[in-house]
C-alpha cells in the first residue's frame, strides 16, 4: 500500500465547509480516504496498464456534492525484465579472450 496522493479542495465562496472525498472507480486498484488521501492497493505492471483515470466525487459538509472529476493517475516504468540474449550468429555465447594478446 503506497500514497499516492492527496487531494484537497476549496470553496472560494465559503470558507467554513469541509470536504468529503469519494472514490467512483478502479476500487480494487486504489483507496481514497474521506479526507482525500489516495492510496494504491494493488501491485501494477506499466507493460499492462500504464495509467488508470480514477473518477472522484467531493461533497460539502451538507451532503451536496459539489465537484465530479477525473484524475490521471500514471504508472512509474521499472526495469523489471531485464534484457537477454541468445546465442547466434552475432551474439557469442562462450566468448573468450586469449592470453597475453592485446
Amino acid at each position: 500500500e503506497q500514497t499516492v496522493a492527496t487531494l484537497t479542495a476549496i470553496d472560494l465562496d465559503v470558507s467554513d465547509f469541509d470536504f468529503t472525498f469519494a472514490l467512483m472507480n478502479f476500487k480494487e486498484d486504489f483507496t481514497l480516504s474521506a479526507d482525500g488521501v489516495l492510496k494504491a492497493i494493488a501491485k501494477f505492471d506499466r507493460e499492462e496498464k500504464g495509467s488508470f483515470e480514477l473518477q472522484v466525487t467531493v461533497q460539502n459538509s451538507k451532503g451536496a456534492t459539489v465537484l465530479e472529476t477525473t484524475i490521471e493517475v500514471n504508472v512509474a516504468d521499472l526495469n523489471d525484465n531485464s534484457p537477454t540474449f541468445e546465442c547466434g550468429e552475432k551474439v557469442e555465447c562462450n566468448p573468450q579472450a586469449k592470453e597475453n594478446d592485446a
